[in-house]
């Protein structure tokens, strides 16, 4: 259906500005409407990111000070660790007595006693006092002394009246691993 339009020229033109100027605004007022929304949506993904990145720094820090921690841990380990290895080396070297005097008395003959023991670890010389029943028994002794590799040196010496039987001697002796 058409229909006849009998209004002035002017009245149209009029409502036709009319027309255009709704248009605009409501075009305008969508247009301000999104500006606004991404606006909100941007600031909005600015404190996402930035509170982001605060427990990205706040997270960074604490790895920080964790590794940190770790290396002076790790530092702690290795100067105990150096420590321990001193010990263990100090021990390895001691010269202990009881193996010296297990070592002596492992070549007696039947019939010889210990009547005296002294050693200083320190310098690795020491003497033995003792008895034997013969000469003899203290020279297979002395002999078996020479052949063992644990002593650099092994003197006896015949304590007393020089007799074969009933013999005291003092060993003087030096002790080389």
């Amino acid at each position: 259906m058409n229909y006849i339009n009998l209004l002035p020229k002017r009245e149209l033109q009029q409502r036709s500005e009319e027309k255009k100027l709704r248009l605009i605004v409501i075009v305008g007022s969508i247009c301000l409407f999104l500006l606004i929304f991404f606006l909100l949506l941007v600031f909005v993904f600015k404190i996402k990111a930035s509170n982001y990145l605060e427990e990205a720094k706040i997270e960074l820090a604490e790895k920080k000070v964790d590794l940190f921690q770790v290396n002076q841990l790790e530092k702690k380990i290795s100067r105990l660790n150096s420590t321990f290895k001193k010990i263990n080396k100090f021990y390895q070297s001691q010269i202990f007595t009881t193996e010296i005097f297990k070592t002596l008395t492992f070549y007696f003959e039947p019939g010889m006693s210990v009547q005296g023991f002294n050693f200083s670890p320190e310098t690795g010389k020491g003497y033995l006092l003792g008895y034997a029943k013969s000469l003899e028994s203290l020279e297979r002794y002395r002999d078996k002394l020479k052949e063992s590799t644990s002593f650099q040196k092994a003197e006896i010496e015949i304590l007393g009246f020089l007799k074969t039987k009933d013999v005291t001697f003092r060993l003087d002796f030096e002790y080389g691993k």
